[in-house]
């Protein structure tokens, strides 16, 4: 993520179409917050690389890259939204068995996306998300399990994901997203 993301990143996330889809950050996201979600990016991303410089990295605890773009004709690109990942932790309960040839380090790894208003609806986030998997989670991550928590309307975050019954709930949602109880679900993909 750039410096000059910022007032996309909080015009985005302070956008109601994309606010009502998340659970966090806080609503509207102030330019402080994605300053310090930058800052935390940066200093993790800094870090993956250092480690991987001295082959030291794996298992990664971050991505080093979470914001997609649009290239224009012209060169220049648009900011269109985000995909970050983080470990679920070592006390997340694994709901497929792992290999027992793997190594001990396997990881189950939370995902989330976040995509422009003008940008949703066109299998970005879905794309973002499976080269995510694929490239990065799987390799460096060690991850054999994704979880992607969302609400249960959210029918576009399903692909490539199965619906876990056990984890469905409800999300009380702030009255600055439009209040209200909203019925969740988390999504699960694993490693065959």
């Amino acid at each position: 993520m750039r410096r000059s993301d910022t007032p996309h990143d909080v015009a985005m996330m302070s956008d109601i179409r994309v606010a009502r889809t998340l659970f966090g950050p806080p609503f509207p996201l102030l330019v402080a917050a994605s300053k310090n979600w930058l800052a935390k990016e940066r200093k993790n991303v800094t870090a993956l690389f250092v480690m991987y410089a001295e082959g030291t990295f794996l298992p990664a605890e971050t991505a080093p890259f979470s914001i997609l773009r649009e290239r224009t004709h012209g060169g220049s690109d648009v900011y269109v939204g985000q995909v970050t990942a983080a470990s679920a932790g070592a006390d997340a309960k694994r709901f497929f068995p792992a290999n027992a040839a793997w190594e001990d380090w396997r990881a189950r790894t939370a995902v989330t996306a976040a995509i422009h208003p003008d940008y949703q609806r066109m299998g970005l986030a879905t794309a973002a998300v499976r080269v995510f998997m694929h490239d990065w989670a799987v390799a460096q991550m060690g991850a054999t399990e994704l979880r992607a928590k969302c609400f249960a309307s959210n029918i576009g975050s399903k692909h490539g994901f199965i619906e876990e019954p056990l984890l469905r709930g409800e999300v009380a949602v702030i009255e600055a997203k439009g209040g209200g109880v909203e019925p969740d679900m988390t999504l699960i993909w694993h490693l065959e």
